[in-house]
């Protein structure tokens, strides 16, 4: 680079982390209907851990 000129890195990490807070309320939201899935399931069951199901 010539004397005086300055370097200014591309500003790619901002799309990237927009993208994958979108990725993440997505699979929180999946993660959110397992569950309530889960507790409909059980509901006649209360403090029987999940693994314990047939």
């Amino acid at each position: 680079m010539k004397e005086g000129e300055t370097f200014e890195f591309p500003d790619i990490c901002e799309q990237k982390k927009i993208k994958d807070d979108e990725e993440v309320k997505k699979i929180k939201e999946q993660a959110r209907a397992s569950f309530k899935e889960f507790n409909k399931r059980n509901e006649n069951r209360p403090g029987v851990p999940g693994w314990f199901g047939i």
